[in-house]
């Protein structure tokens, strides 16, 4: 910063010092209060963001569970049919489908995120 004091100044040196400590010293505090007023303002933001969220997926979790059991019913009883139709042959196609489907299915590219998010919380995948 640019030295303002010239020689004629009326003031010790010491003090002048101090009064460029103390100034900038309160620019920093001041720029330090903005920062976490701002900081502050945009959490609150995100916060709104995520309890609307959360809202949502809470009306909407019934219904998936739903439909997850419903498909999960179909599926058993699709492969009941199947098993009962074509024997121990309907059980080895049932199971070659399913794996093949369901490697397809995970290994998407865009469901990597979701493995790995099931993988840390420690949530089972649905199946």
């Amino acid at each position: 910063m640019a030295d303002t004091k010239s020689p004629q100044d009326c003031i010790s040196d010491l003090l002048y010092e101090e009064l460029l400590h103390n100034t900038d010293t309160h620019i920093l505090a001041g720029l330090d209060l903005d920062i976490a007023h701002i900081r502050y303002h945009e959490l609150k933001d995100q916060q709104k963001v995520i309890e609307w969220e959360l809202k949502k997926l809470e009306r909407e979790w019934r219904a998936l569970a739903e439909s997850h059991a419903t498909a999960d019913v179909c599926l058993k009883e699709t492969c009941s049919r199947v098993v009962d139709e074509g024997g121990r042959r309907g059980d080895k196609l049932v199971k070659a489908v399913q794996k093949q489907r369901y490697t397809s299915f995970v290994d998407l590219p865009q469901y990597t995120p979701v493995k790995s998010r099931l993988l840390v919380s420690g949530v089972p995948f649905s199946s």
